[in-house]
């Protein structure tokens, strides 16, 4: 098991502001200084985590991922394009408290503006967190083919089982807690898995298989960057 506290992520306001949805156009220069502000006092209090376990007990079948004495029901098409792992990854990681709580403070103002900027930087933070965790896991593993990530919520995987995948965790892994709904706090944390195996093939954009298409933000700005 690894735990990593994130010291460096760079972010910028411009793809602070990209991903708010100024895809085609600029934004307007007081959203951009705006953004700029608020991201500065953003990495300044927050203190992004993750923690990652390799499992090697890993059985696929039909819809369903056993992982030691545990079984995930993740849905046929996440146990398709896990096809060939012989390891998973573990995951969580997450913006932190401190980020959460700074975030409160800004709703608390009423703001609109500066909420949806906030909210946009966690997501983004998050996003960075998350992506330094693969590239970590991907190193340690290599030069095993690896998956793409998947995460509760997503792709026929019901969301009650976080339950299951946080069992997996050491208890209260990097201060992130779940909801009667099972959500997590704070807000802005990512759980999941990945699959490596030297049969695994990587589908780098399974745009098709989600069922969010109409208003994803990430399939527009992966067109305007094509």
């Amino acid at each position: 098991m690894e735990t990593h506290m994130i010291q460096e992520i760079d972010l910028q306001a411009l793809t602070i502001c990209r991903s708010m949805g100024f895809l085609e156009q600029e934004p307007d220069p007081m959203i951009l200084e705006r953004t700029q502000q608020l991201l500065e006092e953003a990495m300044q209090i927050a203190v992004p985590v993750f923690h990652y376990e390799v499992k090697d007990s890993v059985v696929l079948a039909d819809d369903t991922v056993y992982i030691e004495d545990k079984a995930f029901r993740t849905g046929k098409t996440i146990t398709r394009l896990l096809a060939g792992t012989t390891r998973l990854v573990l995951f969580v990681a997450t913006a932190g408290m401190a980020f959460q709580h700074w975030m409160d403070e800004i709703k608390k103002q009423g703001d609109g503006l500066d909420t949806f900027i906030a909210d946009t930087i966690g997501s983004c933070l998050v996003g960075a967190c998350t992506e330094q965790m693969e590239a970590e896991v991907i190193r340690k593993l290599a030069p095993l083919p690896h998956t793409n990530r998947f995460s509760p919520g997503y792709c026929g995987w019901n969301l009650s089982e976080q339950k299951g995948l946080f069992a997996c965790m050491p208890t209260g892994v990097c201060d992130v807690t779940l909801t009667e709904s099972c959500l997590m706090y704070p807000i802005k944390s990512v759980s999941g898995l990945i699959g490596f195996g030297e049969q695994v093939k990587n589908k780098v954009h399974e745009c098709d298989l989600c069922d969010k298409r109409a208003e994803c933000l990430q399939r527009k700005l992966r067109k305007k960057n094509l």
